[in-house]
């Protein structure tokens, strides 16, 4: 399960299969304000079968170092790199996406700080509201 702020990509690599690189969008979850998260490199390495050539060279193609690039995986060219439709339907196995704005994430700070006397820092308080909004199971969730 995956909680994003601003950055648009964050959301929407997952449902639609692109990883697009856009401006960075300053928040208040400032470890959230990036646009290339090697978090998510990591996870396509394996969605890749642990092939370190494959991810090299559609993350060179994305990042601009290389040249447009299609193989096996999907095709990478600058700012953007989009997955085959198998591997897209193996990581929306993986993963629920959903993000939150500001507004969203002060509320549920101070709700929880409120009823619970517990503050999230707003890099975590992104996240809570996820098993609601995309029907997660919460017994797979922290409380």
């Amino acid at each position: 399960m995956r909680g994003t702020h601003a950055c648009r990509h964050s959301n929407t690599s997952v449902p639609i299969g692109e990883y697009a690189k856009e401006q960075i969008a300053t928040s208040i979850s400032p470890s959230m304000d990036i646009c290339v998260s090697s978090n998510f490199e990591r996870y396509l390495f394996h969605l890749f079968g642990d092939d370190p050539q494959k991810l090299r060279a559609l993350m060179e193609a994305f990042e601009g170092s290389g040249d447009p690039v299609t193989n096996s995986v999907g095709v990478g060219k600058s700012r953007s790199l989009k997955v085959t439709p198998q591997l897209l339907k193996k990581a929306r196995e993986d993963f629920l996406s959903e993000r939150s704005n500001t507004e969203e994430t002060l509320a549920l700070i101070k709700e929880y700080n409120e009823v619970h006397g517990y503050l999230y820092c707003p890099h975590s308080a992104i996240g809570k509201p996820l098993p609601s909004v995309t029907h997660y199971h919460p017994s797979y969730t922290v409380p």
